[in-house]
């Protein structure tokens, strides 16, 4: 598992960090996003009732079923993972070089 914490799926196959690897973190990630300038009552709207779906449980059944654990951040907490991952990934990019083509 490239996760930090092992998957419910999956729980008796180790992290890499577990396997001797510290540091090494991939996931795979999904949000809710829109333009620029949505009024804030509409975004906190859309987070209550995506909260209120993903409470469900018919909704976390089926997402755990295909290995997505959802994260019920705050419209805040998800811009903050999201600049962090764009920063960190834009790291990796530039230290390894990586062209488009």
């Amino acid at each position: 598992m490239s996760t930090p914490k092992r998957s419910p799926q999956f729980p008796d196959v180790p992290t890499i960090a577990e396997s001797g690897l510290a540091g090494y973190e991939v996931t795979v990630w999904y949000g809710l996003c829109g333009p620029g300038g949505i009024p804030a009552a509409l975004v906190e709207k859309m987070n209550a009732d995506l909260q209120k779906a993903l409470a469900s449980p018919e909704t976390a059944k089926r997402l755990s079923d295909v290995g997505i654990e959802p994260a019920a951040d705050t419209p805040a907490q998800f811009t903050e993972f999201a600049r962090v991952e764009v920063a960190k990934w834009a790291k990796v990019i530039k230290d390894a070089n990586v062209k488009a083509e």
